[in-house]
């Protein structure tokens, strides 16, 4: 059975009942971590939480074909495409825990 999918609010909940901070500072404090995380990312930064996971942005490029058929043949056109990709890498501790998370399985 997969585990529950565990949405904003209920992060700002938990985050509430651990602190006993409003519902409303916590989630303006989490709105806020996520623009400057969003920031950081979108302008090709990396985002290092210690022993929790590292997020870098990578920048990648393939090439794009274009193909018109004429007489039976297939001419291609060659085009780069570039394109980025968010890189996820668990930090130490996270990945101790995910490890055990797959011998429960």
């Amino acid at each position: 059975m997969k585990p529950a999918t565990l949405t904003k609010q209920q992060i700002v909940r938990r985050i509430g009942q651990r602190t006993r901070l409003s519902n409303r500072i916590t989630s303006e404090v989490i709105e806020t971590l996520i623009a400057i995380l969003a920031d950081q990312l979108a302008a090709g930064g990396r985002i290092e939480i210690a022993n929790f996971l590292t997020l870098d942005v990578q920048i990648r490029s393939r090439l794009a074909k274009n193909g018109e058929e004429s007489d039976n043949e297939q001419m291609f056109t060659a085009a780069t495409e570039t394109f980025s990709v968010l890189k996820c890498r668990p930090g130490k501790r996270l990945r101790v825990r995910l490890r055990a998370l797959a011998r429960k399985s």
